[in-house]
């Protein structure tokens, strides 16, 4: 087993194993420093301290210990203040909309974060996700510039993204971001897969007033989704989202349960369904999950997605793009926008004093990305 998959599989004990033997074992074995490292970046910082924190009574008689948790305590605490602050300007600028008329579906860490965990501070995000209904993009972005938003790229992709950001600054180091999706993925090959009415209608109504959070078993997929995409191009894929497809499993209703399972044979997803969560299993194991592997792997498993269990390197991906656009006139926008963005995007990536002629920073962006490329694993 690979060092670095060591360390994983021992903070995702770090974060649920109850086995106070088992907690010490894996402390007195372990770099305090790396294992600090990996939980913040992998957004276990919260679970494991509460998780040491209850199953470890003699904790504090530790010196090297107890200053890790105290470590680990500050983090969170800092990132609990950020995180109601963020929160609360969203949440008025959610209900906001609701009140315009504009039902937004909320997606991923934010609407996990309420639905799943004690606290929705115990589940770090970035930024707030959200669906929308593509008629509604025009009085949508009036609204969030009434708000004191703006879009911090500078520009809309129309061809390579479904998606666009709004951006406000609350204080200084602290600012609210939204990321705008006008379809559920910005993968050609599944942006169809979950439409903006199929998830607006099956959306949770209760736990936020006036916001939509993403229904359940809708939530699984998607997270499977992103997940599974994020990994097959080489990006890092994080304990936290394996953690939320673990919660999701194990609080699912038998009615919810129903629903996944209907769902995975309509949309032809139940191969890579197993494929991810028995990934998420090497991690986080449950009862339920092993008896959700076993129901999907007793279905029909279809190899239509198979291109997800793969590691895809960044020209095969832009080519499975390319491949996936419809019609010639959006194949060449997309290779055209690909290549030769509004200068905005090469400000962005080099800074608005550069003294190089743009012309050549273009030609060094198009190098750059091609020897990334045929460089990618």
């Amino acid at each position: 087993m690979l060092v670095n998959e060591t360390r994983l599989k021992n903070l995702s004990l770090l974060t649920l194993s109850n086995d106070e033997a088992q907690l010490i074992q894996v402390l007195d074995t372990a770099d305090l420093s790396h294992v600090f490292e990996l939980a913040v970046c992998h957004g276990l910082v919260y679970l494991v301290h509460n998780n040491l924190k209850r199953h470890l009574p003699s904790v504090n008689s530790n010196l090297s210990l107890s200053d890790f948790l105290q470590k680990l305590a500050g983090v969170y605490r800092q990132a609990e203040i950020v995180t109601q602050f963020v929160d609360a300007s969203a949440i008025s600028v959610l209900q906001a909309l609701h009140k315009k008329g504009i039902d937004v579906v909320v997606l991923k860490g934010f609407s996990l974060a309420y639905q799943l965990y004690t606290t929705p501070t115990e589940r770090p995000k970035t930024d707030i996700d959200i669906l929308i209904h593509g008629p509604d993009q025009a009085k949508l972005q009036t609204i969030f510039e009434d708000l004191g938003f703006h879009n911090p790229r500078g520009w809309q992709p129309k061809a390579i993204i479904n998606q666009f950001s709004m951006k406000k600054q609350l204080s200084k180091g602290l600012n609210v971001y939204f990321d705008v999706h006008l379809k559920i993925s910005n993968d050609k090959r599944i942006e169809q897969i979950m439409t903006y009415q199929e998830l607006v209608t099956c959306t949770n109504t209760k736990t936020i007033d006036g916001v939509l959070l993403i229904g359940r078993p809708l939530a699984l997929i998607h997270a499977v989704l992103h997940l599974l995409h994020h990994r097959a191009q080489g990006d890092l894929v994080k304990l936290i989202w394996h953690y939320d497809i673990y919660l999701l499993i194990n609080t699912f209703s038998s009615v919810e349960s129903a629903q996944l399972l209907i769902l995975a044979n309509q949309k032809k997803l139940n191969k890579i369904l197993l494929y991810c969560i028995s990934l998420t299993q090497e991690y986080f194991d449950s009862e339920q999950i092993r008896a959700l592997i076993i129901k999907l792997a007793a279905a029909n498993l279809d190899e239509h997605y198979d291109y997800l269990l793969m590691n895809e390197n960044g020209f095969k991906s832009g080519w499975g793009q390319i491949k996936a656009t419809k019609g010639i006139h959006k194949k060449i926008s997309f290779i055209r926008e690909t290549l030769f963005p509004p200068a905005a995007e090469i400000h962005i990536k080099y800074g608005t004093n550069s003294k190089q002629p743009l012309a050549y920073l273009y030609l060094k962006r198009i190098c750059g990305g091609w020897l990334k490329a045929f460089k990618r694993p």
